[in-house]
């Protein structure tokens, strides 16, 4: 169970970041990627825990851990500071994060994410040059995302991902390393 558990692991991380380049792209992560982790996080549970690798109550922790994050994540949407992708990834991500490691992975993720704004406040400052000399300015700086004030989260929450993995706490099991 452990080496399925570490594979879906690597899974769930390569569809984060695939996620994360598609909001950079387009300002907008697939339902897909959501759900695909999500759906992951169900079955392998679901073998863990008839197979006796898993504790039930390991399986419900998590999901009740990861319900208190789909609650405070749709409240910063409802404050339009979060995107309807943002919460669904970051929801689905936390099923697999370890419970005793969510909290690390929470700052990791809010730490990305002040990075993620503040690369993105300064490039775009730079847009204005950077159209004068007519370089290359990529559909990140379209005035669509200039008048929203977009910042692909996606971004921030794959990072948060990529660290809880390099850490040893994505997956299912009952011990966080951190």
């Amino acid at each position: 169970m452990e080496g399925d558990s570490a594979l879906a692991a690597i899974v769930v991380m390569v569809l984060c970041c695939a996620a994360s380049v598609e909001d950079v792209l387009a300002f907008r992560i697939a339902d897909r990627y959501s759900i695909f982790i999500a759906g992951l996080f169900l079955l392998v549970a679901a073998v863990g825990v008839l197979g006796g690798g898993v504790s039930i109550w390991t399986v419900l922790l998590t999901v009740g851990w990861s319900g208190l994050i789909f609650i405070v994540a749709t409240t910063l949407f409802a404050f339009g500071m979060f995107g309807g992708g943002d919460v669904k990834l970051l929801t689905a991500v936390s099923l697999w994060v370890v419970p005793g490691a969510l909290l690390h992975f929470i700052l990791y993720v809010a730490l990305a994410g002040g990075v993620v704004s503040l690369l993105v406040l300064l490039l775009r400052l730079l847009v204005p040059f950077a159209t004068k000399k007519q370089w290359f300015v990529p559909t990140f700086f379209t005035k669509f995302a200039e008048a929203n004030r977009d910042v692909p989260y996606g971004l921030a929450i794959a990072a948060g991902t990529v660290v809880v993995w390099m850490r040893g706490a994505l997956g299912i099991t009952g011990v966080a390393p951190l």
